[in-house]
């Protein structure tokens, strides 16, 4: 069966039109979300939400290509799937900075935010090469103490105290450069 028909399933209510769907486009879809994911599960529940997505949204849509507004329905639910799992990685390393860096609220806060950056790449650049990449490692690519232990070679309890210091010394920098923190 061609996407014209399985479309026109969709548009006729037809449950068929989920039966056709799963023929033609399941394990490619399946594939999809597993190379994001790589996890059986949760690639599972992304495309039994594609199944519902498809149901609701056709009609009014009249995707030219099944295939490809399929595939462009379960990447976003399995990338939004992995940004909800990987939610908790990123908010250690933020809830660390809390103290010294700030939210942005408004367009003030944003023009601040980005002095605030300047500043940032300023103070680093004045750190040591040890320091700068363990700092960057963990607060820019959201990797953990182990991790970035792993990656250099320096014990987690090494990685653990540059972090703290390095965190202090950015905060004493800022409030002399005047960042109300």
């Amino acid at each position: 069966m061609d996407d014209k028909e399985i479309i026109k399933l969709f548009q006729q209510r037809s449950e068929a039109a989920i039966d056709r769907f799963k023929e033609k486009y399941d394990n490619y879809c399946f594939l999809i979300a597993q190379r994001i994911l790589n996890d059986q599960q949760e690639a599972l529940q992304c495309l039994n939400d594609t199944y519902e997505r498809l149901w609701n949204s056709i009609p009014p849509a009249l995707p030219v290509s099944l295939k490809s507004y399929s595939a462009a329905i379960i990447r976003n639910l399995a990338i939004d799937s992995y940004n909800r799992k990987q939610r908790s990685v990123v908010e250690t390393p933020l809830k660390e900075l809390e103290g010294v860096l700030s939210d942005r609220n408004s367009p003030e806060d944003e023009v601040r935010y980005n002095l605030l950056v300047e500043e940032l790449n300023r103070f680093l650049a004045r750190q040591s090469r040890k320091e700068r990449v363990v700092f960057v490692k963990r607060y820019f690519h959201f990797l953990s103490v182990k991790e970035i232990a792993e990656e250099t070679g320096l014990s987690v309890t090494n990685v653990t105290t540059i972090l703290g210091r390095v965190r202090q010394r950015l905060k004493e920098h800022l409030v002399k450069e005047g960042y109300d923190l």
